[in-house]
This record gives structure tokens, sequence and C-alpha cells, in this order.
């Protein structure tokens, strides 16, 4: 049998069992090979992430986010985190199965201070406080004075070993490689998530802008990465509505169908939001009961009746006295409008003009006696 006789051309053991059935090949020595037969059927991967109950994530795999400057990216990330904290929060539409536990995020781009305030926004969501003890299960790990791509990498693989994390966000891929247009560079940072969230058992979600005057993620690295990922999403606006999706010109979902959901930036929360997909885009204030409206008053601007403020300066203290309330209060200039017609409403304020000019003026009430 000439297979037999050139058994010497094999580069991997082989034993005369295995040559006998074909060449069929059980085993290989070989740990970065597999050769498929009906003896080596791999554990099969079930989803571990979601949205909106749509399986985009499993563990070994890399999921992009691709959207430009201020659409949201770290805020999705910290919904992530807030997410594995407290399944029962609000994640942004994503969820996540029982078993992952532990996140690590990687940023490159914040400061200290906005990072540590992100920290913060992230356990608020999470419904917890610095004494929780489940906070050290999100780790967030600020890496903008790093300055090389190998201790970039170094401490990267440092604290995924020590953390042992289910899922790895890093926020800012292009931070991966020295060029974004470098291909020897962007094939190294592709084998590095992929060897790495093999060896650690893992997945990463990574974060990418596009180019300035498209959707395309930027670069080489953002061509690659929409090869590599399981799932790319694009973070689309409009008006104040944000929709993240794999329903998009570079988009996809391998595992599953459309993962789509949507969110809004909340004044009243100072954070991001979920809304259902027929919700409208106008947000949903709440306001001062007419009890603490009177108080309002009181402490407002003009001390005797009959005194006039201009509209710019009205607005402006009732911004001030919102933003310092005890609870959380919408401050927009749509909750400030709101106000100001329940002042109107309860007899306090008196709305006049004067040419061009709007005045609120004081009227007299039953406190003035």
């Amino acid at each position: 049998m000439e297979a037999i006789e050139n058994k010497e051309f094999f580069n991997w053991d082989v034993t005369q069992q295995e040559l006998d059935a074909f060449g069929e090949v059980r085993n290989t020595t070989d740990p970065d090979i597999f050769i498929p037969n009906k003896h080596n059927a791999p554990d099969i991967r079930k989803p571990i992430g979601f949205v909106n109950d749509v399986p985009c994530m499993k563990v070994h795999n890399t999921i992009s986010i691709v959207g430009q400057q201020g659409r949201g990216k770290s805020s999705i990330c910290e919904a992530i985190c807030a997410k594995i904290l407290n399944p029962g929060c609000d994640g942004l539409g994503f969820s996540f199965a029982d078993e992952i536990k532990r996140v690590v995020l990687f940023d490159f781009e914040r400061r200290n201070d906005d990072l540590y305030s992100g920290w913060l926004k992230t356990l608020s969501r999470a419904e917890m406080t610095l004494e929780s003890e489940e906070i050290s299960r999100a780790t967030f790990v600020g890496m903008h004075l790093v300055e090389n791509l190998e201790r970039k990498l170094e401490k990267i693989r440092y604290y995924i070993s020590s953390l042992r994390p289910d899922v790895v966000i890093i926020d800012g891929a292009t931070d991966l490689v020295k060029s974004i247009n470098d291909e020897t560079e962007t094939g190294m940072a592709k084998m590095f998530l992929r060897k790495s969230a093999n060896e650690f058992n893992l997945t990463y979600i990574v974060t990418i802008h596009p180019n300035p005057l498209g959707e395309k993620p930027r670069g080489w690295i953002g061509s690659e990465l929409v090869r590599e990922s399981e799932s790319v999403f694009f973070i689309q606006r409009e008006s104040n509505i944000h929709t993240i999706t794999t329903n998009w010109a570079h988009g996809k979902n391998r595992n599953g169908g459309t993962a789509e959901s949507r969110f809004r930036y909340s004044t009243e929360q100072d954070c991001f939001e979920s809304v259902d997909a027929k919700q409208g885009s106008k947000e949903s204030i709440s306001i001062l009961t007419n009890e603490e409206l009177n108080d309002l008053f009181v402490a407002l601007i003009v001390q005797s009746p009959g005194m006039m403020v201009n509209s710019e300066k009205l607005r402006e203290r009732l911004h001030l006295y919102l933003k310092n309330c005890p609870h959380k209060i919408g401050t927009s200039n749509q909750a400030i409008s709101k106000h100001i017609e329940k002042l109107m409403e309860l007899g306090h304020l008196e709305k006049r003009q004067k040419g061009k000019s709007v005045f609120y003026y004081r009227c007299l009430v039953e406190s003035d006696f």
C-alpha cells in the first residue's frame, strides 16, 4: 500500500490501524490542528450572551461593537459589566447565562477620574455600593499611560490570568496594534484574541470606531475584526434614540438572527436607559410633587410679590435647584419647562412678555399675608 510505504512523509504520528482506515486520523500531536472525525466530536458551546434574548456570544469568540465617538460605546461596556454584577439591572438589552460571573474591562482612553466615574456609574446601575462584596467581580483597568504595545498585551494577559474573568472587554481595539493599517500587527492582534480566549476560556467584547466618513470599522484591524468576530454590532442614532444592531452593512450574528436593542440618555438618571422598540423618542420626565414645588418656590428667586425675573435667569436657578435635589429629578430643558408650567398652574408664577423678552412675575399667594 503506497500510503504505508510513504509513511515518512507524514508530519504527525499515525498508527497502522489509522492508515488502514483510509487515512483517518483520530489523534494528532499538534495542539493547533483539529481534523474532525467520528471519534473526536468537541463539546458543544452553548450561547453565553444575548441581546434581547437573541443569542450572539459563545465562549472562545470575539464580539465587536462599532460606533462613532459619543454614540455610547463606553456606556454599553459599563452596562454589560453592571448586568454581569446584577442580572436584574438594565443592561441596555444585553444579558448573560447564569455561569457568567466575572468581567474585566480594559480602557485605553479615559483618564483616571473619568474611568473612576464610569466605574461608579456601573455600580449604581447594578444597584450596588462601594461596600457591596460583589463589586470585585467587575474590574476596570485603566491603561492610558501604558506606552508600548508589548507592555499592553503583557498587562492584559497578567490581569486575565490573575482574575480569571468570563468576559473581557477591550474598550478601544485599535490599541492592540501600533498602526491600524499594519497587516502583520493586525494578524498578531487577531491571534492574541483568539488564543487567549481559548487558553483562559473566555469571550472578548471589543469596541472600535468606524472610518470618519462611513460605517466601515477603521483600518486593517477593523476589517479583520469583522471577519474574526462572531457578532458585529453598529450603534445608530436617530433623534435621541440609539440603536445597537447586527443589521447593517458590515454586521453579522454567526449563531443567531438579527440582534438589536434601543436606548436613550435619561437626564433624570444621568445614564442611558433601555427603551421599548415601539416607544417614541420623547423622554418621560418625573417632576416634583406639589408640596415640593411650594418649597421650591419659596427657595427660588424672588422674596417679595410683584417682582419679575427673566426666563433665562429663572431656568438657570431652577436647573441649580433641581440638580441639588436629594432624589434624582430631570434637569433637561424639557424637565425645566415642565416645572415652570406646573408653578404657573399652582398660581405661583405668571408669564409676561416685554417686547421680545419673556419674564415671569411672582404672584401673590396665601403665605404672603
